[in-house]
């Protein structure tokens, strides 16, 4: 008796060990990590291929989908509750109310969703590098933008003459409706090598075409994956170089700067950019800086270390 009782205490203690350690959602199916530790991982793992809305399927692999929500800004009074179920892999279940599992826009609404474990990148070819997967009986009308990662995506996009109409580093590059879910990089900007254009956010904007009415108005966004995509390892997103730490990434209002080797490196600049290249804040440290920019708006920018060893760049996302 006195055996069964321990056995069936440790099984109350484990049970939400279990619970909380599954790889069955959206997000769990995208952060590269085993969660279950069955040895597989993401889009590997039968429990993630399982989803509904066969992400697995389409992008291939968990990472490549946009895990960071940048902005929502609803087009209509009635608003999404829950503006994170574009995240993660597309586990669309086919219901006709709002659910968590995706967001709807309104008409006109705005959605910014970045991707911090990996590069939305070019193919080469004339074969999609983006796909969205907007739900409902028919894929309603929204046009796109994307944001360039860095300084020579920014200028070719210059170059081709690609507005940035809202001024806000994104750029347009087309449209989805009707049977059209997916978007090819280089049909927009030819002729460059694949993995050469580089973009860490996208832009979804829905067309007006209605008004608003329904409990879902405007476009219904489930997930947003890179079909061609650069997976960025541990050194990628957490930091800049070897010697520096930054964290956390993202951030909600401050960020950190650790140099690990002040002796070597001496005294560094710190400075962030927009994607216009403008310089927002610079700071200077030896050892460890804050950097505070709760009063600059939700979005990715750009982190330069300056110091005796060089010139170092990273990408930093703000979410709200």
């Amino acid at each position: 008796m006195k055996r069964s009782l321990i056995l069936l205490f440790a099984g109350i203690f484990m049970m939400p060990l279990f619970l909380f350690s599954q790889e069955n959602s959206s997000i769990a199916c995208s952060d590269g990590i085993d969660n279950d530790n069955d040895g597989q991982i993401d889009c590997a793992d039968a429990d993630c291929v399982g989803l509904p809305n066969n992400g697995c399927a389409i992008c291939g692999d968990g990472w490549s989908f946009a895990d960071v929500l940048i902005e929502y800004i609803p087009g209509c009074p009635l608003a999404d509750p829950d503006p994170t179920g574009a995240l993660g892999v597309s586990d669309y279940n086919g219901a006709i109310v709002d659910q968590p599992n995706f967001v709807f826009l309104g008409q006109g609404g705005i959605l910014k969703l970045g991707f911090t474990n990996n590069i939305l990148t070019n193919s080469g070819d004339d074969l999609e590098d983006l796909w969205v997967f907007e739900i409902g009986p028919g894929i309603e009308a929204c046009n796109l933008a994307l944001q360039p990662l860095d300084s020579f995506t920014l200028a070719q996009l210059q170059l081709l003459g690609i507005p940035d109409i809202n001024d806000d580093g994104y750029f347009e590059i087309g449209g989805i409706g009707g049977s059209t879910s997916g978007v090819d990089i280089d049909g927009i900007m030819p002729d460059y090598p694949a993995g050469t254009l580089k973009f860490n956010a996208v832009e979804i904007v829905d067309v007006v075409d209605d008004v608003c009415w329904g409990g879902t108005p405007g476009a219904d966004i489930d997930a947003v994956c890179a079909l061609r995509s650069i997976v960025l390892d541990d050194g990628d997103t957490s930091g800049v170089l070897a010697g520096f730490e930054v964290y956390p990434n993202p951030f909600y209002a401050i960020f950190s700067v650790k140099n690990r080797n002040p002796g070597q490196t001496g005294e560094a600049t710190c400075e962030v950019f927009d994607n216009q290249g403008r310089l927002l804040l610079s700071r200077t440290f030896i050892d460890y800086v804050e950097v505070d920019m709760k009063e600059i708006p939700a979005g990715a920018y750009f982190l330069t270390i300056r110091s005796n060893e060089g010139v170092f760049q990273d990408k930093l996302i703000k979410v709200d």
